[in-house]
């Protein structure tokens, strides 16, 4: 397997990565390894090392690591609110909530915002709705995103004259579409597995989506731990 340039970035000296996180799947991700984080309802760890995150994912991805230039990591989110069985509770409870709902937003934007002060080349990118069910107590409110997915396969496609080397951080099968229109055009695409010491699975991943990557690399649990603290 190869590593072609970027185009018209035949004589550069290095390799360009841009690494596209699908939020979703790294939300669950901690969820599952790391102590104390609910990937539903726990907000993102502030005091979290990602810079040193995405350090560790760019440099696994390219063949000389510091022959390696991480260029920009794009992590996907919801950026609006999708209300549902609204008609199933009083109006003034309704708008307390919306209330709350904005509230939430708001918080959840601020934590971004420090994140990317913090980790630096990070952008956050607001896409699609989360559905927010107006009949289910606030703990459960929240229910399943739309619109994130499409929006993420979209700018790996149209990002691709950027980059030599995407790393794409998802357990998600939809993504292998984009992901082969990404290698026709000559591109490395590489995707993370999330693994104990023993290199066994801790999160489900799409066997499609392993086989449709150039090469994949394991991030074992005990170095995301390292990187981002137990709540």
């Amino acid at each position: 397997m190869g590593f072609a340039p970027a185009q018209g970035t035949q004589s550069r000296p290095y390799q360009t990565v841009v690494i596209f996180v699908d939020g979703h799947s790294l939300r669950y991700a901690l969820g599952k390894v790391i102590a104390g984080f609910d990937a539903e309802k726990s907000p993102l760890p502030k005091d979290g090392k990602w810079r040193g995150l995405f350090e560790f994912l760019a440099t696994s991805a390219a063949p000389i690591p510091f022959l390696t230039a991480l260029l920009r990591t794009y992590w996907y989110v919801p950026g609006g609110v999708t209300a549902c069985n609204e008609e199933r509770r009083p109006d003034e409870q309704n708008r307390e909530r919306r209330v709350q709902v904005v509230e939430e937003q708001e918080e959840i934007r601020k934590t971004h915002r420090e994140i990317t002060l913090a980790a630096g080349s990070l952008e956050f990118v607001y896409s699609g709705t989360r559905k927010y069910k107006f009949d289910k107590e606030p703990q459960n409110a929240w229910a399943d995103e739309k619109g994130v997915d499409i929006t993420m396969a979209v700018d790996m496609l149209r990002k691709a004259p950027l980059y030599d080397v995407a790393v794409v951080v998802t357990r998600d099968a939809d993504f292998v579409p984009a992901i082969r229109a990404i290698k026709d055009l000559g591109k490395t695409v590489v995707v993370p597995k999330f693994t104990d010491p023993e290199g066994q699975l801790v999160v489900e991943t799409a066997d499609d989506l392993l086989l449709a990557a150039d090469f994949t690399f394991n991030i074992e649990t005990l170095r995301l731990r390292g990187l981002i603290p137990a709540r």
